[in-house]
């Protein structure tokens, strides 16, 4: 015997438009907790699937926003679960410190490679805290401003644009000084 739908029929119309949202959603949403656990890709399954049960779980209250809304607030879950795996799994790194990624080639800004650059961007980000990665990805890659990633990750904009000015300074030395953008997102400089 089937069981009833919450409209009375056959159907779950929740059901229904959560199974449209993660096949419209699905691998690009990986993709951005892929970038925050290169080195984890099991994990980062793992993490994807727990984030959409976790939307799953409030998937009524969240319906009838756009989809724009819930992949931002997708993103958003599975930010701080990817933060949470890293927290559980390995030691926080230190801030302290040198965080030298490398040495200033004067011949590097004669470079006009910008895979070459995006690249060694997205290995420098993959060696950060697992907060501070996040909050790259999210800046560079997916072009959020500091009040979105700040709201997304539920940590203030002060700690935001502390890590922020931690990136510019950090990848300063491998942006062209012309180059105020990367072609996927936020401003570097």
């Amino acid at each position: 015997m089937q069981q009833e739908g919450r409209d009375g029929g056959g159907h779950n119309p929740d059901a229904e438009t959560f199974a449209a949202f993660y096949r419209q959603t699905a691998i690009e949403t990986l993709r951005s907790v892929r970038r925050n656990m290169p080195k984890q890709p099991e994990a980062a399954k793992d993490v994807t699937q727990d984030s959409y049960l976790a939307m799953w779980k409030i998937w009524p209250t969240r319906r009838d926003r756009t989809a724009e809304e819930n992949v931002r607030y997708l993103k958003g879950i599975a930010a701080r679960k990817a933060i949470d795996w890293y927290r559980s799994h390995q030691p926080v790194a230190s801030l302290d410190g040198d965080h030298t990624f490398g040495t200033e080639d004067t011949g590097f800004t004669q470079v006009e490679d910008e895979i070459a650059i995006l690249q060694t961007v997205r290995t420098i980000v993959e060696g950060m805290a697992p907060v501070m990665r996040a909050v790259a990805n999210m800046y560079l890659m997916d072009g959020c401003t500091a009040a979105e990633i700040a709201r997304t990750l539920g940590i203030a904009s002060s700690t935001v644009r502390t890590h922020i000015q931690r990136i510019r300074k950090v990848l300063s030395p491998y942006v062209q000084a012309g180059s105020t953008r990367s072609h996927e997102g936020g401003e570097l400089s």
